[in-house]
């Protein structure tokens, strides 16, 4: 009988801790200045819009940050603020990538009061049938989740892609091991991009910080740039693992839309050869750097240290 009431008191835990869906929030950004005229904004913008209409849609708040858009992408947007008003909200950015990111973060955190937040690329629509489980988790104990692709997924990326993020997330987790970060079975899909985490003190920190590199004479500063892809992607993981914060991986049901293939394929080769090539050395040199001189006792202390 008193197993039996154990297990009822954790049923009950269980469901008491279930996040709301308003409690969810989304962040962002936009660019696609071209929209619909370029094919590759065509594309990624009508993606977006369905992301974030998804989103909505299933009682979720979002945050977009937009960098530079159309102005029939505009109305298309300002349609959806008319329709979900104060559950979305649109800001200004022209700062850049990962001051967008920050920015829309903050948003989530501050203007929308959400306190299960989202860093999601605009593309992953398919995602957001996820969310809630990656909210559970955090609900449930976890401070940041990073989803899962299962290897099926990477067939129906552009071959190129496929490969350097497969690459990159084996030497992410091979180094996070030898540092003695990893726990015994985890395997981090850090390359996917979206992460969540709870809008608390000490986790959400990790995820608004713009960083920057302790001595600018190192022979790697011109090369490696926290301000692009490395923010949202990685850093915030490694210092949270660092700082014994519960980082967890959870599988999702994903599957690149073929029409965002299709582009990146035929039309981008540049996006195809050079950008992810680019991702892959910036990301694996300041991940290198970060384990080096932050587990190291024996080296100098952190290479990045925090601006704002």
């Amino acid at each position: 009988m008193v197993e039996a009431n154990l297990i009822l008191e954790e049923v009950v835990v269980a469901a008491e801790v279930e996040p709301k869906p308003s409690e969810i929030g989304i962040g962002t950004t936009f660019l696609y200045p071209n929209y619909p005229n370029n094919p590759v904004d065509f594309i990624r913008g009508d993606l977006g819009i369905q992301m974030i209409e998804s989103s909505l849609e299933s009682g979720f708040k979002v945050s977009v940050v937009e960098d530079g858009l159309s102005g029939e992408f505009k109305i298309r947007l300002g349609e959806l603020i008319e329709q979900y008003s104060g559950s979305l909200i649109v800001s200004e950015g022209r700062g850049g990538m990962a001051s967008g990111r920050r920015k829309t973060l903050r948003v989530c955190n501050d203007q929308l009061g959400t306190f299960y937040n989202f860093w999601v690329e605009p593309e992953k629509a398919p995602l957001v049938d996820s969310f809630m489980i990656m909210a559970s988790h955090l609900a449930k104990g976890a401070d940041i989740v990073v989803p899962r692709r299962g290897k099926a997924a990477f067939r129906f990326y552009p071959p190129r892609q496929a490969y350097w993020e497969q690459k990159g997330n084996e030497r992410f987790n091979r180094q996070l091991a030898k540092a003695g970060l990893l726990q015994e079975g985890e395997f981090f899909d850090v390359w996917f991009g979206p992460k969540a985490y709870l809008n608390q003190a000490g986790v959400r920190e990790l995820f608004q910080t713009k960083w920057e590199f302790q001595d600018p004479k190192h022979k790697w500063q011109e090369t490696l740039n926290p301000e692009k892809w490395a923010p949202s992607v990685m850093i915030p993981v490694v210092l949270a693992l660092l700082d014994g914060l519960k980082v967890v991986s959870v599988d999702v049901d994903y599957k690149h839309p073929a029409e965002q293939r299709r582009i990146e394929t035929s039309y981008r080769t540049l996006f195809e050869q050079s950008k992810r090539v680019l991702q892959y050395s910036n990301l694996l040199g300041i991940q290198d750097q970060l384990i080096r001189h932050l587990i190291d006792s024996g080296r100098p202390k952190a290479s990045l240290k925090r601006v704002k």
